[in-house]
């Protein structure tokens, strides 16, 4: 795990022989599938990914990281169902609320993303990424006054500072 950061390819190498040793091991599985959807490896991850939850079905961050793979290769409504799956296993995993909202919203499905978005902000009021897709969300939905006031709470010099694409979230490799 310590290489999964810093040499993916060497992490690859010890996760690969970990499974030989243990072959139940959902955790390597699911790095295996953090390796390859770094590379944007869809379906190697997903394979990986599923493996990791056929061991473990309660495995969250697989199911989370999965919603993010099928979310990369155009299919929204499935990755929605698996971050929800997410949450039916994890309700406080606050990320995958965030992901959700993100789907939503490069769906065009507004008022569907704004309540994922104020729920990140019972855990994490100080988001930055998610006020800003608040305040886009809104103003995509066609309500400029609330808006205004989410950017505003931004604080109006920083606001410049937010205007990102939104990055779905991936689940730690141990939760």
């Amino acid at each position: 795990g310590a290489y999964l950061r810093t040499d993916p390819e060497k992490a690859r190498g010890a996760f690969l022989r970990a499974i030989e040793l243990q072959p139940r091991f959902p955790e390597a599985y699911h790095d295996l599938g953090v390796i390859e959807q770094g590379k944007s490896n869809w379906s190697a991850a997903l394979a990986h990914y599923g493996r990791a939850v056929e061991q473990n079905p309660a495995y969250w961050p697989a199911w989370n990281n999965m919603g993010n793979t099928l979310s990369a290769m155009g299919q929204r409504d499935r990755a929605v169902e698996y971050f929800e799956k997410t949450l039916g296993l994890n309700r406080d995993y606050w990320p995958a609320q965030y992901n959700i909202a993100i789907v939503h919203f490069m769906s065009g499905r507004y008022t569907d993303a704004e309540p994922r978005l104020r729920t990140v902000f019972d855990w994490r009021p100080d988001f930055r990424n998610a006020r800003y897709l608040l305040a886009l969300t809104l103003i995509r939905a066609g309500n400029r006054t609330l808006a205004d006031a989410e950017l505003k709470k931004l604080g109006e010099l920083r606001a410049a500072e937010s205007r990102i694409t939104p990055t779905m979230i991936l689940a730690p490799n141990r939760p």
